[in-house]
């Protein structure tokens, strides 16, 4: 188990990688001993009210003072302090459904984490899990690591929780989970270096900010949109989607915004009481600063293929007969770093 001491050494470390300034360090340092004073005073209560003990692991990481708030580039987490793990987990604002597992924090957005602390999923009692408060269904539960400790080590090291969505889909093509693995460990081999080379396409651009942080429920909105529209949206811009949740990139000529969940909803599930058909064919993902919008033919109506990208005129809106722009997404990321 580890110690107070290296749990201090954690936190400091975080301070460090954050680069936060000495005053907002000592000025969490005095708010937060005071919190994780009064939850370790209290963790008899706590645990009998929820009926359920906490990791030994998180326990020493409080009790080093670390009931705060953390965040990096890809996430962030507010842990609850002693009256909200009772009020989340067994008072009104708790849900039915996840009253086997013991919720200790969430982020400022949708997602709310958790200690898996019966073993019922399989990766042990301390395993800590992620679940989006709108898709509260087991099957959207997001395994993040084998303990809290090696979970605050991925803050510190600035890596992101990216959703599960891609895999779940690979696992959908198939019911044999062995085919299931090899899928997974190909795919995984297979898009590293592709990952890698839309990083360091990004360094040479004039300037990117990446998405935020994409959640489950915005990756069903690309089912709805596939249902609806009956077809496929190609599975690069999945994996692109997935691994930098969209964002805007932009050089000396041209600015390309990725519509996010609310956006790719508008321009992509038809409403025909607003006479909307002609665009069912076309799955439109991006806008540039010129109001043109970027998508892809999943259908090959126009004949380069469903992963190639088009691009509107900038004197008509009209998809099918946009202007072939690019091969597929990485080429348009080429095409952009040479403009």
């Amino acid at each position: 188990m580890i110690s107070i001491d290296e749990c201090k050494l954690l936190i400091t470390n975080y301070y460090q990688s954050t680069k936060a300034n000495i005053s907002d360090n000592a000025r969490d340092d005095t708010q937060a001993l005071t919190r994780s004073t009064n939850f370790i005073n209290s963790i008899k209560k706590i645990e009998q009210s929820v009926g359920l003990k906490f990791p030994k692991d998180y326990l020493s990481f409080i009790e080093a003072g670390g009931l705060r708030h953390f965040e990096n580039e890809g996430f962030q987490i507010y842990l609850y302090d002693d009256k909200d793990i009772i009020e989340f987990n067994r008072g009104d604002s708790s849900y039915p459904n996840l009253q086997s597992y013991l919720l200790f924090g969430q982020d400022e957005g949708s997602y709310s984490y958790f200690f898996d602390t019966n073993n019922l999923l399989g990766k042990g009692k301390d395993a800590v899990y992620r679940i989006d408060r709108g898709l509260l269904s087991k099957e959207y539960f997001i395994f993040l690591s084998k303990d809290f400790i090696s979970f605050f080590h991925k803050m510190i090291d600035n890596e992101d929780l990216s959703s599960e969505y891609i895999f779940k889909l690979i696992h959908t093509f198939t019911k044999n989970q062995s085919t299931y693995k090899q899928i997974k460990d190909k795919f995984n081999m297979d898009t590293i270096q592709e990952i890698d080379n839309f990083k360091s396409l990004f360094t040479k651009l004039d300037g990117y900010d990446l998405g935020y942080n994409m959640n489950d429920e915005d990756f069903t909105i690309l089912d709805e949109i596939e249902t609806r529209n009956r077809y496929s949206i190609t599975f690069d811009y999945k994996v692109f989607l997935s691994e930098f949740r969209g964002g805007t990139y932009w050089s000396k000529k041209l600015l390309i915004d990725f519509y996010a969940d609310d956006g790719l909803s508008d321009k992509n599930i038809t409403d025909n009481e607003k006479n909307e058909d002609k665009h069912a064919d076309f799955f439109i993902f991006a806008s540039t600063d010129k109001q043109q919008e970027l998508y892809f033919d999943p259908k090959n109506e126009l004949g380069h293929g469903p992963n190639a990208v088009y691009i509107t005129s900038l004197t008509s809106q009209d998809l099918s007969k946009g202007i072939f722009f690019a091969d597929n997404l990485h080429i348009l990321f080429q095409k952009l770093v040479n403009d």
